[in-house]
């Protein structure tokens, strides 16, 4: 045991007296485990970010609409395929979707935007509150109240115009009719960079009975409903499709999109290419390993001497192998652990500059250093069967 001590405390004697040379060659390591950290964890963290806030939506809810084929025969849909809908095991709950562009005015102020006629569900579908005031009732729908939402947009718009803060309780027109506000819908706080492409909300929202009443009893734009916890959105886009056929003609078509599979898939795509830019800077790993066995070809060449005397002293071919491959592993692990603390400071500093949540990849780290120690074998085993096997009397003779 005491000599492969000895054999170590060596091995890191010469490394030591050649500093500067096994600092330059762990750059290439460096760099690789450097890259391969910052990228698996800053792609995880941008990953769980941009998930985390696809779910806050709700990843059970999903949305349906008709669709216009060749060949296919176009029907809308209309309230009793959303009740139909709600009647369904599988289905938690049902919100159709009435839409339509109105002018909105305040005093001197007006807008031309969206109109939407929902239900009271809507709301919890979406995980929708407010910032102020309070939604409308299931009461206030089947009553055809004359209440509303208004998104930030509006609210925003108001305050600039007049100074008003809270426009709770006023009354804004939509189109001739006169509204009573109740609430202003909270915007979706989204710390990814998902909220740089949501521009601001300019929306109204108003009960869908009201919004019938008031500009004329029209077709449903679309259905968004919730699916039961446990239901698998392949099976439940099957079954609508089946059995919307039935009910509406099999030479009908319509659209589904459910929010859960499109986490899914985006959460596939990314790790794709976390993986393959993840193998692009393994490439830093395999540069270094090849850096790091013409340094070893090299230090076997002018320890040449040195070897022969070891050898003529009675150290074995093992001895002198083990001395030259234990070099190349120090050098592939130190520079491994440099350059994951490097990579831990760089994705620390990059994850909070951009406010995703600090995320550090435990399985990069074990990788980094399964890997660097792969390298440092692999590459240094040639090297160290090099100077195993040199001639004592050659290598005493060499110059």
């Amino acid at each position: 045991m005491s000599g492969y001590f000895e054999e170590l405390v060596q091995t890191i004697s010469s490394l030591k007296e050649q500093a500067m040379r096994s600092l330059l060659t762990m750059i290439g390591i460096i760099v690789g485990v450097m890259a391969i950290i910052g990228i698996v964890s800053i792609g995880q963290a941008g990953k769980n970010s941009i998930k985390k806030d696809l779910e806050s939506f709700g990843t059970n809810i999903a949305a349906m609409w008709p669709e216009r084929r060749e060949n296919s025969v176009y029907k809308p849909l209309n309230k009793y395929d959303a009740e139909f809908l709600r009647h369904l095991a599988f289905i938690e709950s049902v919100s159709p979707i009435y839409y339509l562009y109105k002018e909105v005015r305040y005093n001197d102020f007006k807008t031309t935007t969206m109109v939407n006629g929902v239900n009271e569900g809507y709301f919890k579908l979406n995980n929708r509150t407010v910032s102020t005031g309070r939604l409308f009732t299931e009461k206030e729908n089947t009553g055809s109240r004359r209440v509303c939402v208004i998104t930030e947009g509006i609210k925003n718009d108001i305050q600039k115009k007049y100074g008003i803060v809270n426009p709770v309780g006023r009354i804004i027109k939509i189109g001739d009719f006169p509204f009573y506000i109740i609430g202003v819908l909270k915007k979706p706080e989204l710390k990814s960079f998902l909220s740089t492409l949501m521009s601001e909300e300019r929306d109204v929202y108003v009960p869908e009975n009201a919004l019938k009443i008031t500009f004329g009893n029209f077709d449903i734009r679309y259905l968004i409903f919730g699916l039961k916890e446990g239901v698998k959105p392949e099976k439940a886009k099957n079954s609508l499709e089946f059995l919307f056929r039935l009910r509406k003609g099999k030479n009908t078509y319509y659209g589904m999109n459910f929010l859960e599979s499109q986490v899914n898939v985006f959460t596939g795509v990314m790790n794709k290419i976390t993986f393959i830019i993840t193998l692009i800077g393994a490439l830093s790993l395999f540069v270094g390993g090849v850096g790091i066995m013409n340094i070893m070809f090299i230090s076997v060449t002018e320890r040449t001497r040195e070897i022969g005397i070891r050898k003529a002293l009675g150290a074995s071919q093992n001895a002198i192998m083990r001395q030259f491959l234990s070099e190349a592993v120090i050098i592939s692990f130190a520079g491994s652990t440099l350059g994951v603390l490097v990579g831990i400071l760089i994705t620390i500093l990059i994850e909070s500059a951009i406010k995703w949540g600090i995320y550090i990849s435990a399985l990069s780290v074990v990788i980094s250093y399964v890997f660097s120690t792969l390298i440092g074998i692999t590459f240094g085993l040639l090297p160290a069967k090099k100077a195993a096997s040199l001639n004592p009397i050659d290598a005493l003779r060499y110059e």
